[in-house]
């Protein structure tokens, strides 16, 4: 009884082992034929890639590669120096040569299916980390940084991760290797018309590896009988006058002399030429307000005359008190 029994059992195994034969048959005969089934695996693939980033990559990015029934490739790699990335079964490196992720999967596909490795893989390629397209601001902004380019970028959104332009800016913003461009070529951009958006061309897309310098504003220096002397910057390097840079310095302070002088740079030398103005008469409207050079020096004197008026008038307001207090207590 057990042999029959046994004998029995054997026959059922070779039953199903011969029907799933034929429906692996069937399927490769599907798959032959380009059937429905071949058809959303297909979907399904170009589905997946379709989710992926689009950024071009270069040497030191790192992807995430994941391959259906193949532990081997599913994993982390990193594109090396040369721009090539090595995988593990695979004879030669792939070069990645700015593919974009959906690209880098195509090829890695057909490697696979050239080198007999899988017949249809399907090839997933996500970025894990760029390296390979920085951009560095640096000069007159709040945070200097350097960042990698993903997505779209363009100068303005470089500037906001800057945490804007610092107060001391200048006119001009420096971008050397702009997309498009001979290397080496430095493009100006008036910093003003950039932020009005005066003109939308300014606003460039940067695609990684470019340098942004903000160099800093021309500078006058406010010393003298002002209420806060120092070195303020002509911001845009907008014209400066005597009346701004008395502004800027908080105004004149209560001695101030009528009489200013203007310490200016000769065109040749190290030395200073001397400009006599008549503080009172352009304070007043009197006299054209005069207009400042970068690293001139404005000098407010103190009025000795002021100071000695207003001392000998405190000083006689006190002995009228001091009279008015002792009649009192007569």
């Amino acid at each position: 009884m057990r042999s029959v029994a046994f004998r029995q059992t054997t026959r059922r195994i070779n039953r199903l082992s011969s029907l799933l034969c034929v429906f692996q048959l069937i399927a490769a005969i599907a798959i032959a034929q380009n059937t429905p089934g071949l058809t959303v695996r297909t979907e399904l693939r170009q589905n997946m890639q379709t989710i992926l980033p689009a950024g071009a990559l270069g040497p030191d990015d790192m992807v995430e590669i994941t391959v259906s029934d193949c532990p081997e490739l599913t994993r982390n790699f990193r594109v090396d120096a040369d721009d090539k990335l090595t995988l593990p079964l695979l004879s030669k490196p792939i070069t990645v040569a700015g593919a974009t992720p959906i690209a880098l999967t195509e090829k890695i596909r057909q490697a696979l299916i050239h080198e007999q490795i899988l017949t249809d893989p399907i090839v997933t390629v996500s970025v894990l980390e760029y390296r390979s397209r920085p951009v560095s601001l640096v000069g007159a902004v709040i945070h200097p940084l350097t960042f990698q380019v993903t997505g779209n970028v363009t100068l303005l959104d470089a500037i906001a991760m800057a945490g804007g332009l610092s107060p001391t800016a200048g006119g001009e913003i420096l971008v050397t290797g702009a997309h498009g461009t001979q290397p080496g070529y430095v493009q100006e951009i008036s910093a003003h018309d950039l932020i009005a958006g005066a003109s939308p061309s300014l606003n460039l897309k940067l695609y990684g590896g470019e340098d942004i310098r903000v160099p800093e504003g021309e500078k006058v220096f406010v010393a003298g009988d002002v209420l806060r002397p120092g070195m303020y910057s002509m911001q845009n390097d907008a014209e400066m006058t005597v009346i701004k840079a008395i502004s800027l310095s908080s105004g004149l302070a209560p001695f101030s002399a009528h009489t200013a002088y203007i310490y200016r740079r000769k065109a040749t030398g190290t030395d200073r030429e001397e400009v006599t103005i008549q503080l009172n008469k352009i304070m007043a409207h009197k006299a054209p307000d005069i207009a400042l050079r970068a690293d001139d020096i404005l000098y407010v004197p103190t009025s000795t005359g002021k100071k000695m008026a207003t001392s000998f008038l405190m000083q006689m307001t006190g002995v009228g008190q001091a009279a008015a207090g002792f009649a009192l207590v007569q």
